[in-house]
């Protein structure tokens, strides 16, 4: 006969709490105790489903040992009969069962299911309820973490198309502080010369039409712009600028030509010619900065309102 401690803990499964002592001692014969120290397995993924679990005492997790999901379907707490029921599919154990604390458990042998049918309809029949809630259960987990396999598929994703222009935020950003540096400087230098107020003119009317054409200019490839970088590096050399390869890249981005730097040359001189063409790149360079972190805040600013979109965020009451 079963000893009275264990009889005890059977009576407070729920299923099996109002049994007539005759049954109740009947289906204690029939188990076996199993202790369990913590991080012990009680059954693993594949093995075959020929037991019913009844936990006493303690916690077991289940877990998919997938590679890919190795996730907690569910959580077996003290009062729960898990495992093979009876009329269950189950054929093997489709989770790696292990120990969270220290268990008291039995268990319940899958061959002797016909006699429990037989014997016990009443708990045979709180026994499907079980097993119908549990598939339920198993179903919401599963469920639940697809939605969060999607939610991290979704994240991975944002977080990619985030990249790009939030690198191009901080490398405009960078190079602002240098150029915000060097117009100071180049403005001084500027003012140091003796210019007419027909050059200053000529001067803001450059920056203003080269901001433009800037903003409208041709998209090169490397090859191209390298090529166009040194055919204006070599018309700057021609002019005696020493700095000609600091100022060939923005001048390629003003979509200037060497007629451009000839007409400028003309207008200034060749001793004012190096300071004009210091201060145009320096304030040009600034405008070109300034829009390009608009254009990479807007961008981050379009894939937020998409994900808020397909999140529907800012919707709820």
């Amino acid at each position: 006969m079963p000893d009275q401690d264990f009889l005890q803990a059977l009576r407070k499964i729920t299923v099996l709490g109002d049994l007539p002592d005759a049954d109740l001692e009947w289906f204690a014969g029939r188990c076996s105790q199993l202790r369990l120290n913590v991080g012990e397995v009680t059954v693993e993924e594949g093995t075959v489903a020929d037991r019913m679990f009844l936990i006493l005492e303690g916690e077991m997790i289940a877990r998919q040992m997938h590679p890919a999901r190795n996730e907690a379907i569910f959580v077996a707490r003290a009062g729960t009969v898990t495992g093979s029921l009876p009329y269950s599919r189950l054929a093997v154990f489709g989770r790696t069962v292990r120990a969270t604390t220290p268990v008291w458990a039995a268990s319940f042998p899958k061959s002797e299911f016909p006699e429990l049918i037989e014997r016990l309809p009443v708990l045979t029949a709180r026994l499907v309820g079980t097993m119908l809630d549990r598939t339920r259960d198993l179903t919401i987990a599963e469920q639940q973490n697809e939605k969060m396999r999607a939610l991290g598929r979704l994240s991975a994703g944002f977080a990619h198309e985030l990249n790009n222009p939030v690198s191009a935020t901080e490398r405009a950003a960078e190079e602002m502080q240098q150029a915000l540096h060097n117009l100071p400087e180049a403005n001084i230098r500027l003012n140091e010369l003796p210019l007419e107020a027909g050059q200053r003119r000529y001067i803001a009317c450059a920056e203003r039409e080269f901001a433009e054409q800037i903003a409208a200019g041709p998209v090169l490839d490397p090859i191209a712009r390298s090529d166009r970088e040194e055919l204006l590096a070599d018309c700057l050399h021609g002019h005696g600028l020493a700095a000609a390869w600091d100022l060939a890249p923005t001048l390629v981005e003003m979509n200037w030509s060497r007629e451009d730097i000839a007409e400028l040359a003309e207008q200034f001189g060749p001793n004012a010619l190096p300071r004009v063409l210091a201060h145009l790149t320096a304030t040009i360079q600034v405008g070109r900065l300034l829009r390009e972190i608009r254009s990479s805040s807007a961008r981050i600013s379009g894939l937020v309102k998409t994900l808020k979109n397909y999140s529907f965020m800012d919707q709820a009451p």
